[in-house]
């Protein structure tokens, strides 16, 4: 007797086969792209021909003039 909304073996191998497809496709390779510290929690990854000043003032400028403005964190932009 199967249960109704039951997820049988089959469609879950089909939808991990699907999700692993997908980060195939729209995941960078981190060893083409350089790493930029925002502070010591923060980290984001770049192309290596951006500017990491730039990437990281990009990144705190975008950050302080979102719409949900969140105070926790105070990104020291003065140690260029």
């Amino acid at each position: 007797m199967e249960k109704e909304g039951a997820i049988k073996n089959e469609e879950l191998i089909e939808l991990r086969h699907k999700a692993l497809e997908a980060s195939k496709i729209h995941s960078p390779n981190l060893n083409e792209m350089q790493r930029v510290i925002i502070d010591r929690n923060t980290s984001i990854y770049v192309k290596k021909d951006v500017d990491p000043v730039e990437a990281r003032n990009r990144f705190i400028r975008k950050m302080k003039e979102r719409d949900f403005d969140v105070r926790y964190k105070n990104y020291d932009i003065g140690d260029e």
